[in-house]
């Protein structure tokens, strides 16, 4: 058993409170969530940046030694990556995405460039000289139930980059002045803190996500495993009692995360209060209202980038005849105002 000592520390393992100083194993288990040590090989300039445990952003410089956490990413608008088959010390592993979810590069979209490349330096041991695994020390317990009756705002989204969390925040910020306690969860996606820390910003009293339940990324086959998480994590918001829980649906309707998988789930699709429908255009719009209405979640709101103008804001009202709200536009503040009034 070796040590390393760690130059930074990446926000996917924020709950295991790691030392600078770890202690590290040539025997690499190469499975989702697994913890390695992993050294930077090159250096870039686009989309290079580490999510610390503190919630600061870093650039990734050649030579930086830190954790990551073995997990998938499918995401069309950065890298898609996977964990791979094998893996041994000396290997070649790469950063996925800036929480510090790592596996292997497949394809990347071209406007952010190729991976983060890193090679593996070993596995993360306990004092037991057992190799650490994200999912063995969540904070967050699976469960196959919802206990209480919660009352969830949810944000569902096209895809990534359509307003989901500045639509949360927004909400959050709203409901907020008005002295109610919302709590906020993100339940799918790929490890990462940051939309969670925007919301907490703005006003929400607690924060959770699926990474507390341990799991690196929703980004898997084993779509029961995603619901329990999310079901652990409404439970244990539920506790504390507050007037709400925004729900943010990461990634979109028609990704690889389990958010349709998430839908159709009675208790959590019977949960919702408010739906909250983000889109960059209008036939994305539309389609997913459509489909939302099949699984059985009625949307109360549309919003993202289709509601920036009066073009996609005049389609949405003649073609679905929903609310509108769009958390740039001041004049769209009393809908969702007294849609929010009415659930929460």
């Amino acid at each position: 058993m070796n040590s390393v000592v760690l130059s930074k520390i990446s926000s996917i393992v924020k709950n295991l409170n790691l030392p600078h100083k770890v202690h590290i194993s040539d025997e690499i288990i190469s499975e989702m969530g697994s913890i390695l040590v992993v050294k930077v090989v090159n250096a870039k300039t686009k989309y290079n940046i580490l999510e610390l445990q503190s919630g600061r952003m870093s650039a990734l410089q050649q030579g930086d030694v830190i954790p990551v956490v073995l997990g998938n990413r499918s995401a069309m608008q950065g890298v898609y990556g996977i964990v791979p088959k094998n893996l041994l010390v000396g290997g070649n592993i790469d950063i996925l995405n800036m929480g510090g979810v790592a596996g292997e590069c497949i394809d990347y979209n071209p406007n952010v460039g190729d991976a983060v490349h890193c090679v593996v330096l070993g596995a993360i041991v306990d004092k037991n000289n057992k190799p650490l695994n994200l999912l063995n020390n969540a904070i967050v317990k699976h469960s196959d139930k919802i206990i209480s009756k919660p009352k969830l705002i949810a944000v569902i989204g096209s895809g990534m980059n359509c307003g989901k969390t500045t639509v949360g925040s927004a909400v959050v910020q709203i409901l907020s002045s008005q002295n109610k306690n919302i709590s906020v969860a993100k339940v799918s996606g790929v490890g990462a803190m940051r939309d969670i820390y925007s919301m907490l910003d703005h006003g929400a009293k607690t924060g959770l996500s699926f990474v507390d339940a341990g799991l690196p990324s929703t980004c898997i086959d084993d779509k029961n495993l995603v619901i329990n998480a999310a079901k652990g994590i409404i439970n244990v918001l539920s506790e504390l009692n507050p007037d709400g829980i925004f729900l943010e649906f990461g990634d979109g309707l028609y990704g690889d995360y389990g958010v349709k998988e998430l839908l159709i789930d009675k208790e959590i699709r019977e949960s919702i209060s408010i739906c909250v429908l983000c889109a960059n255009d209008i036939p994305g719009a539309v389609k997913m209202y459509q489909d939302c209405l099949e699984i059985g979640v009625k949307p109360d709101i549309i919003s993202g980038p289709v509601t920036d103008n009066a073009i996609g804001i005049n389609a949405i009202k003649n073609l679905i005849g929903v609310e509108i709200f769009n958390a740039f536009r001041k004049n769209s503040i009393d809908v969702i105002v007294k849609i929010l009034n009415i659930a929460v």
